[in-house]
């Protein structure tokens, strides 16, 4: 919830002010105060969702199975929601995080508009990426074709041309997925060594262990 909190938040604010005609960009209501009005309602429904709930059970043996199911999931959402609004509410520093993220990431495809020779507007680029996101919501693995599509509509409709819209969501997701494929590759690499350079973990198939080794020398200094 906390990494998605900053960009829901940037898009009520942002959606208001574009209704209210600035900055420059799309001001109609329908792509402005609708999608401001939806991100301040996720964010007092998140908020109100911290607060303690008391847990229901189920009135029948009927219903049971999905009243079980449908109660967990929103212990893990009301838990998730509580443990943000702490964090929140405490001022906790790793807050920085979560905007870190939102900000870099939307840096990210601004910079590869820049690579491609045409960048629009800032607000164009922030309100397609908050709006295009919704794409990632959908139950695809990494995303891949819904992120693409929720993103090039988003921007062509605040107003980015078609072309260096395409362009530019394809090489920011190209970088979204290969730095931590590279990354991931890199530490299931170097890990397994490491650990057996300082003693720990489980040494390559074929390899003794030193536990075994050890035992061995001792069996062999009793006989």
């Amino acid at each position: 919830m906390l990494t998605t909190a900053p960009s829901v938040i940037v898009l009520g604010v942002l959606g208001l002010t574009l209704w209210l005609g600035w900055p420059s960009g799309r001001h109609c209501a329908s792509l402005t105060l609708l999608a401001a009005g939806l991100a301040w309602a996720l964010v007092a429904g998140g908020w109100r969702l911290g607060a303690s709930l008391p847990k229901r059970r189920a009135r029948n043996d009927q219903r049971r199975s999905l009243h079980r199911h449908l109660a967990d999931a929103l212990v893990v959402v009301r838990e998730g929601a509580r443990a943000s609004r702490h964090m929140v509410a405490a001022g906790d520093w790793k807050l920085a995080g979560a905007i870190g993220y939102y900000a870099f990431d939307n840096a990210v495809l601004w910079a590869a508009f820049r690579a491609l020779g045409h960048a629009p507007e800032l607000s164009v680029i922030v309100m397609g990426y908050l709006v295009g996101s919704l794409g990632m919501a959908l139950p695809v693995p990494a995303g891949i074709g819904t992120a693409e599509g929720g993103l090039i509509g988003a921007l062509v409709l605040y107003g980015a041309p078609a072309g260096p819209a395409a362009g530019a969501v394809l090489l920011y997701r190209g970088i979204s997925l290969s730095l931590p494929l590279t990354l991931g590759a890199i530490a299931c690499a170097v890990g397994p060594v490491a650990r057996l350079r300082t003693g720990h973990g489980p040494p390559p198939p074929g390899v003794p262990s030193t536990r075994a080794t050890d035992a061995g020398r001792q069996r062999a200094s009793v006989a």
